[in-house]
Formats: structure tokens, C-alpha cells, sequence
């Protein structure tokens, strides 16, 4: 993050994500700020919902989101017919860049992380929680 796209005539910047596991499905949300210039000098700024699974790639040592969804996005100062075309590409954006950029790498600088990402193996959600598979030496 931040994570800049854009399509068309409308650029969209995602910014601060916090992160929470669901209650109800083993999956995660990601809450966020989120910027739109759209042609005209259309300006708004607001906050997304996003869910999706997390998935681990062992060989970098990151995390992705896979299958994000926007559950709500909300941008003040730009009108309602707006509104959903920056939504809808805003989706696409979404699921084509948490495909490639990870929400989170471990830094290989701090001994701690680098331990984890030489025993990790892989992650889910489960009951709220992260669950971790480890590497058996």
C-alpha cells in the first residue's frame, strides 16, 4: 500500500488498510481509504470495505488476497451516478492487484520474520484466528 490504479478515466488510490477476520466465514476484511480523480477534475475521497481468503507464498514470504470483494466503498463529493462506475472499476482494479501485489511480505531484515518465513508453509482463517502450518525440520 498504498495501491494506485488506473482505468479509464478514473484513478482510484487505496491507502491505510486495517485488517480483521470475519465472524461468520473463514475469510478476512480489509477496511481502507480510498482516493478517486475521475476526468473533469471529479475529486473524492472515502473508505472501502473489502473481503476475501488469504493465501501465503512461501517463496517470498507473502500474503495475498485472493477473491477480494468490495462489500461497501463510499466516497464523499461525488455523486451518486458515480458512485457505481467507480465502484465496478474499482472491483476490477482490486482483484487484478491483489493477484500480484501481497498485502503484507516478511522483511527478511528483521531476524524474527525471517525465522517465520523459513518455517511457514502455509495460512487460513479459521474461528477468527489465523492458523499456521509449519515446516517440520
Amino acid at each position: 500500500m498504498p495501491l494506485e490504479r488506473k482505468q479509464q478515466f478514473i484513478t482510484i488510490v487505496i491507502t491505510d488498510p486495517v485488517i480483521d477476520f470475519h465472524e461468520t466465514s473463514n475469510e478476512l476484511s480489509m477496511k481502507a481509504n480510498i482516493a478517486a480523480t475521475a476526468f473533469g477534475g471529479i475529486r473524492g475521497k472515502g473508505t472501502t470495505h473489502i473481503s476475501g481468503s488469504i493465501s501465503y507464498k512461501p517463496e517470498t514470504g507473502s500474503f495475498h488476497l485472493k477473491n477480494p470483494k468490495i462489500l461497501e466503498l463510499t466516497i464523499e463529493n461525488v455523486k451518486e451516478q458515480y458512485q457505481t462506475q467507480i465502484k465496478q472499476i474499482a472491483q476490477i482494479a482490486i482483484a487484478n492487484a491483489m493477484s500480484t501485489y501481497p498485502i503484507y511480505t516478511l522483511n527478511d531484515g528483521d531476524i524474527k520474520q525471517k525465522l517465520a518465513k523459513s518455517v511457514l508453509e502455509s495460512v487460513v482463517v479459521q474461528d477468527e484466528k489465523l492458523l499456521v502450518n509449519l515446516k517440520v525440520f
